[in-house]
């Protein structure tokens, strides 16, 4: 039982990591639709997005090929996509609170092809299943560091 949960934790964190680097491909292939999206973003200042437009889609990218290169890197990826993710979608909450909901670009180009998103609320229900599996991940790597058997 141990080997299936061990293989489906990592099945659906590589699932996030694909997520990750397409995202982060998509918005580096059209900066300027995903610029456009984060004009949306009003209860932020003009500095901040500046910031998310260029840092955002780096670190995406650099937590995918992280996950991807070594074996022994992927809880730093993982923990990086969890900061990532986390900051992501407390930004959506926190527009939420203070201004319209944005037009979410959060998934770059791919979403304009595939309609991946109806709204920005759909958005955060992604966000927040993305933050889940990749803690879950996390939280799985450090009992098995520990050597704690997980439960059955």
């Amino acid at each position: 039982m141990r080997y299936v949960v061990e293989h489906l934790v990592i099945a659906g964190m590589t699932l996030v990591m694909l997520v990750l680097g397409i995202s982060a491909a998509g918005k580096l292939y059209n900066l300027p639709v995903f610029a456009e999206s984060l004009s949306t973003w009003n209860a932020f200042p003009p500095q901040i997005r500046t910031l998310v437009l260029y840092t955002l889609p780096a670190i995406e990218g650099i937590a995918c090929a992280i996950w991807f290169s070594r074996k022994k890197l992927r809880v730093l990826g993982a923990g990086l996509a969890f900061v990532v993710v986390t900051a992501a979608v407390g930004g959506l909450a926190f527009q939420y609170a203070h201004a319209v909901p944005p037009s979410c670009g959060c998934f770059g180009a791919l979403q304009q092809h595939f309609q991946f998103m109806d709204n920005s609320l759909g958005s955060f229900g992604k966000g927040i299943v993305l933050m889940l599996v990749t803690l879950t991940f996390l939280v799985f790597e450090r009992y098995q560091s520990k050597g704690v058997e997980v439960q059955q």
